[in-house]
């Protein structure tokens, strides 16, 4: 098991866009050899798009911006 396992570890948007997937279930990926299996997104919604079955926004963090999709 990673040693960072359950660690909450600061990571910019910038580097969430470089993460690995991983084909394991649950999903997860890798960044530097750790894993990482979530993620808490905190800067600006620079844009939303709302649509009847999903909602889709950009956040960035000043360092790049992240493409979030729900529904």
């Amino acid at each position: 098991m990673d040693s960072l396992h359950h660690v909450h570890i600061k990571l910019l948007a910038a580097d969430l866009l470089t993460l690995t997937p991983q084909h394991t279930s649950p999903p997860s990926f890798v960044r530097c050899g750790h894993t990482v299996a979530r993620a808490e997104v905190v800067g600006v919604v620079v844009s939303r798009d709302r649509r009847e079955k999903f909602l889709r926004f950009l956040v960035d963090d000043g360092t790049a911006v992240c493409h979030v999709s729900c529904g």
